[in-house]
């Protein structure tokens, strides 16, 4: 950024050179605040403007934009109930889950022909969980991929990990410290030409913990 500032400040500069170094300046920015959201998420401090947000409507919202950007050969198949699914949260920071969680999953797959499947439901609590919540939004992501190897595994969600020649490593260590500072739960299955399932439990708004389902 500061170099395209210098530049830009040149007096023999032409008026389109100018503004070209401006928009550089810009996309630089950009590129700078999503990568500073995306560590302080990771951090478990990004802010948080917290509202009621039913799932549904984000991913809604999403599914078209990631559809469009993966392979044609990528299925997406979306089971969720009829009524709401409402959790309190950033609906920016759910957006940030949803989109890394689905995109990771089509990537996965590549161009051969697969599935990505995207479930969510309300659930009791799990049996273990430290929180006293009694009902959680369950928001599954699973793919039938090739697999991740154990090793990989191990460091999915480590910051600045990545096996993508265009990744910062960021995405899925995001998506865990924002799932954590909701006091939610993220847990990982994989296993090598098998696929990846992701599963996210968040605390239930009120109006969504009618009838919960138990779950193991």
């Amino acid at each position: 950024m500061l170099g395209y500032v210098e530049i830009a400040s040149a007096a023999d500069d032409s008026q389109a050179q100018r503004r070209t170094n401006l928009e550089q300046i810009a996309a630089a920015s950009r590129r700078a605040a999503e990568l500073t959201r995306q560590m302080l998420a990771y951090a478990g401090r990004a802010s948080l403007k917290r509202e009621t947000v039913d799932i549904r409507t984000v991913v809604d919202d999403l599914l078209p934009l990631v559809r469009a950007a993966q392979s044609k050969k990528v299925e997406f198949a979306v089971d969720m109930p009829e009524r709401p699914l409402r959790v309190e949260l950033d609906p920016a920071q759910l957006s940030q889950v949803v989109l890394n969680l689905l995109t990771n999953a089509a990537e996965a797959i590549g161009d051969r022909p697969g599935v990505v499947t995207l479930r969510t439901e309300v659930v009791a609590r799990p049996s273990g969980a430290e929180s006293a919540q009694a009902s959680w939004v369950r928001l599954v992501v699973s793919d039938s991929g090739g697999g991740i190897s154990p090793d990989v595994l191990e460091r999915i969600f480590d910051p600045f990990f990545t096996t993508k020649d265009s990744g910062r490593g960021l995405g899925l260590s995001a998506v865990r410290g924002i799932v954590h500072s909701l006091g939610g739960y993220l847990h990982v299955d994989s296993e090598l030409g098998l696929g990846t399932r992701f599963e996210v439990l968040l605390p239930a708004a009120p109006d969504a913990a009618e009838s919960p389902r138990a779950v193991a």
